[in-house]
């Protein structure tokens, strides 16, 4: 894969970038070997053989054995997608171009989310959803830690279940409950009174 001067310079440094996040970061092996595919591809469009990944990619001169090659290039792809899946929402690479290498073929390419990777393309990240509840539950908290801002004019419903978060079916029920109460109260308080006037 050739290409323009951006597209070398993009692919370099997303390789440095890949190079600096785990799995990646603590494997030699991999970090060299993606180096090496991104550089051959960039320089020619030619496919890249075996024996060129053995020998000049993973350092290892050929010997008639080509499953090393296959396993290695493997693992470089299941690393990249591993990185990938921890960064793609959180630190989405520049010009929203992902390094993949295609089954079958040893070069290295550039392309968006659903062509490189699209089991990841098809997955929704739960944690912008997650951090923005407990930026709110944090909010709730603080305010809830201060009666005396802002709730004056919030009817009490809304506070009960907003604020304290209490279902509304079990409002509804402590609402009904402390009314029956608070009539059997006054029924007895009569009662009372009534008594101890006749006596």
């Amino acid at each position: 894969m050739t290409g323009s001067p951006l597209l070398a310079d993009f692919m370099r440094k997303e390789v440095g970038r890949l190079s600096l996040i785990e799995p990646l970061k603590s494997s030699p092996v991999g970090k060299k070997l993606l180096s090496f595919l991104v550089e051959r591809s960039l320089a020619s469009s030619d496919p890249i053989s075996q024996y060129e990944v053995a020998e000049a990619g993973l350092d290892k001169p050929s010997d008639g054995d080509d499953s090393y090659p296959r396993v290695q290039v493997s693992r470089l792809r299941r690393m990249l997608s591993e990185v990938y899946a921890k960064t793609y929402t959180r630190n989405p690479p520049d010009h929203g171009l992902y390094i993949y290498i295609p089954i079958r073929d040893y070069r290295a390419s550039a392309a968006p989310l659903p062509i490189a990777y699209p089991d990841l393309a098809g997955q929704s990240d739960p944690a912008p959803v997650l951090e923005l509840q407990r930026t709110e539950e944090s909010a709730v908290q603080k305010d809830s830690a201060d009666p005396e801002k802002g709730d004056e004019d919030t009817p009490l419903f809304d506070y009960l279940q907003k604020r304290v978060r209490i279902p509304l079916g079990k409002l509804y029920f402590l609402y009904l409950t402390s009314g029956l109460f608070f009539m059997l109260s006054i029924s007895l308080f009569s009662i009372l009174m009534y008594v101890t006037a006749e006596g």
